[in-house]
């Protein structure tokens, strides 16, 4: 089995990406032989509050679960953060969490910031990976 980790669905603010739609997407991994893929929330990444954005990739590919396995992105240095991380857990059915520490004001050596160990960690305790993507 063939899994691409590294997926995006929706807007970026720079730039527009292509094959962002859940059909689009789908037909250029039959092309390549890809069974699955890993998908994240560009739009998500620079919310201070990435929920909504999480809440929309949810909605867009939920007919597409099989084969699209949603990564939430979580903001550690935002006060919901725990509350956003439940629910995804919980409603969205999240399979790990991506975190953007350029993007979100923080560094992984910080040790003021509840990321990652006491942070997105908490989603590793449930069974979910962790990523961290510190360049888009």
């Amino acid at each position: 089995m063939i899994i691409d980790a590294n997926a995006y669905l929706g807007p970026w603010f720079v730039r527009q990406i292509r094959d962002s739609t859940p059909e689009t997407l789908l037909s250029l991994m039959d092309r390549h032989g890809i069974d699955k893929a890993v998908v994240g929330s560009p739009a998500a990444v620079m919310y201070r509050n990435c929920q909504m954005g999480n809440e929309e990739l949810v909605r867009i590919i939920e007919s597409h679960r099989e084969r699209l396995l949603p990564f939430a992105v979580i903001n550690p240095s935002y006060v919901r953060w725990e509350k956003d991380l439940d629910w995804c857990i919980r409603e969205m059915g999240i399979r790990g969490v991506r975190i953007h520490p350029q993007y979100h004001g923080y560094s992984l050596s910080d040790a003021d910031r509840p990321a990652p160990g006491g942070g997105p960690r908490k989603s590793i305790d449930k069974g979910n990976p962790e990523r961290y993507d510190l360049t888009m």
